[in-house]
């Protein structure tokens, strides 16, 4: 995973917020040109992105317990799997991918981090032909789970292999005023925009 500066971080998950969480409908231009400014590009451009996780049987452990006599406790076994983990750049909450295409064409890639995989709106991406951003979808995510394994003691492994979609959010917007104080984050009354990014689909 890339590393920058810690000025630098603070000021990208502070666009970042406001690229998410500052309005339903649009995303100012500026921000979206300076984060991907922020973001150097993969050296390693993935053809395919992967994430897996699945359960497979109970695995059991069994004691003593005083004043209850012997005691047996089950767990579910749990796996995960991520192909694109390691790379990117992280920023508080955030971590950004700058992905280049033909033509012009890039994309920086926003997730969330420390959620679970398969929910849909915990990540977004911005579209730039020429660094200049075209506009802004979410995530909403395909998933199918199969099973992968069984065995005697431990029974069936399940996996849930996730695909991503994305969908059309929010439309660029070029603001005539100059913010004053680039690290300023959305007040709280402000983050109009985190229930519609935590609960798309």
């Amino acid at each position: 995973m890339h590393q920058l500066e810690m000025r630098d971080r603070l000021l990208l998950a502070a666009i970042v917020d406001r690229l998410i969480y500052g309005s339903e409908t649009h995303f100012d231009h500026a921000d979206a040109v300076t984060a991907l400014s922020l973001v150097p590009i993969e050296p390693r451009q993935p053809w395919l992105g992967i994430k897996a996780a699945g359960t497979g049987g109970t695995k059991g452990s069994q004691g003593y317990a005083a004043g209850v006599g012997n005691a047996r406790f089950d767990e579910k076994r749990q796996f995960s799997f991520d192909s694109d983990a390691r790379t990117g750049v992280r920023a508080g909450q955030w971590k950004l991918r700058r992905l280049t295409g033909r033509f012009g064409r890039e994309t920086l890639e926003i997730e969330q981090v420390m959620t679970d995989e398969f929910e849909g709106g915990r990540a977004a991406r911005i579209e730039y032909r020429l660094q200049e951003p075209l506009g802004m979808l979410v995530r909403a995510p395909k998933s199918l789970s199969l099973p992968i394994g069984w065995s005697p003691k431990a029974g069936f492994w399940w996996a849930t292999f996730s695909f991503d979609a994305f969908v059309p959010w929010k439309q660029v917007e070029k603001s005539s005023a100059m913010r004053s104080d680039p690290y300023e984050f959305p007040t709280q009354g402000d983050r109009s925009g985190t229930q519609s990014f935590v609960g798309a689909r």
